[in-house]
């Protein structure tokens, strides 16, 4: 187990410590970057649905001296862990167990060295309203999960205001029947609730990663409700980065408003988002202008996800909100949790999106999700399940296709010949 302390206590570290009885002592050098804010919640027409809200996120960056608490696994280059955060508020919850567990999972060092922070959301335990400004914490990197809260001496930091908004899918789904409408920012949130993701005794399960490192994925900025324009962006500028048959001029801004046309998108104040049922046409509409070599398939299993992104596929993955609406994220990474026998009880999504929607800025982030084999999801607390995926393949060139099938036949035909010979 290794301890997660911060690198610096700013100004309120002495009296915010005393009044809650905390110890303080200095961080150790290298050690994971954990950085705490208080979501305000923006509505998807103007101002915000809850603004100081009681959900908090934390961004988890884990630095070269936390490979250590990894466990290794020399035959696969795979290492994996568990995050667990405890935090302290004033006038809020105190003991928190905010994030319980999360999986983590690198396939080799690339793959860690270019990953980006892990957003988590949790309960700060405050009444909406109230400005949380600090708050203590301890947190820990384990090689199993823990079945009770890790205890220690708390350190202290700063907390700052973030704005949420992201979302924007709207109609029905033909194929799940589910309806959508909007963003985050149609409802207000339901009650803040902590992270979630493995229990003790259970075990990580070979996941799915992009080849690419997360932080080579396309950044966007996207319009309020333009989530599914702006993950389809992202994809279309990983394939080109993994398949040289797949080029584009475009940067994936330009990407991002050509498809806000061919899908038909609902952007800006009130703008209902994307019908989920515009998704794939419209990203073909796009292919077929472009002349991309892409093959874009609705297909609602997680397995099938996991093999695609082990094999230099795309996916997009929508997700229902508890509220009325919907969210379409470029998905980069999932881990299945396995219990004792072995059999899959969980899943950890992790998602790439714009998390502050219509505030001009390209900007990526990535949020995690537990989500059950049924495809309930269990944490973050405002969503509700997982509604589909979309696979996104790049299609081989005709010249490349027929050279492997002329070197298959040529060989069987060298085979024939050769055992006639030896029986002749």
């Amino acid at each position: 187990m290794k301890q997660v302390f911060p690198g610096s206590f700013g100004r309120f570290l002495a009296p915010f410590a005393a009044a809650l009885g905390l110890a303080v002592f200095p961080s150790p050098a290298g050690a994971a970057n954990l950085t705490f804010h208080q979501a305000d919640w923006l509505s998807d027409f103007t101002g915000f649905t809850s603004q100081n809200s009681d959900w908090g996120q934390v961004d988890i960056h884990l630095t070269s001296s936390d490979l250590s608490a990894l466990q290794y696994d020399p035959s696969s280059s795979t290492y994996t862990g568990y995050i667990n955060v405890v935090t302290n508020v004033q006038d809020g919850a105190t003991m928190n167990w905010a994030v319980q567990n999360l999986p983590v999972q690198f396939q080799g060092l690339s793959s860690f060295n270019g990953s980006l922070p892990d957003s988590v959301m949790f309960d700060l335990g405050v009444t909406p309203g109230m400005d949380v400004t600090q708050l203590g914490y301890y947190a820990t990197i384990n090689m199993d999960p823990l079945g009770l809260a890790p205890t220690g001496s708390f350190a202290t930091a700063g907390v700052d205001n973030l704005s949420l908004l992201y979302g924007g899918v709207d109609g029905t789904d033909p194929d799940t029947g589910t309806t959508f409408l909007g963003g985050t920012g149609r409802d207000a949130p339901p009650k803040a609730e902590n992270f979630k993701g493995a229990n003790a005794g259970e075990t990580q399960g070979k996941g799915g990663q992009i080849a690419g490192k997360e932080t080579d994925v396309a950044a966007v900025d996207e319009d309020k409700m333009g989530c599914v324009p702006g993950a389809t962006a992202r994809s279309i500028k990983y394939l080109q980065s993994q398949h040289k048959n797949v080029n584009t001029p475009d940067s994936a801004q330009d990407v991002y408003n050509a498809l806000k046309t061919t899908m038909q998108s609902s952007v800006g104040d009130g703008g209902n988002g994307t019908n989920v049922d515009n998704l794939k046409p419209g990203k073909d509409a796009y292919d077929k202008a472009k002349k991309l070599p892409i093959k874009t398939e609705k297909n609602g299993g997680i397995a099938n996800a996991i093999a695609a992104l082990n094999k230099k596929k795309d996916v997009e993955v929508i997700l229902k909100s508890k509220g009325q609406g919907g969210h379409c994220a470029f998905v980069s990474k999932i881990i299945p949790t396995l219990d004792k026998k072995g059999r899959v009880v969980s899943y950890t999504i992790s998602t790439i999106d714009d998390p502050t929607q219509g505030n001009h800025k390209a900007e990526n982030r990535k949020a995690d999700y537990t989500v059950k084999p049924n495809g309930d999801i269990t944490s973050p607390g405002n969503f509700a399940k997982v509604d589909t995926y979309f696979i996104e393949t790049a299609v081989p060139e005709p010249s490349s296709s027929a050279a492997l099938f002329a070197g298959f036949v040529s060989l069987v035909f060298f085979a024939g010949r050769r055992r006639s010979s030896l029986t002749a």
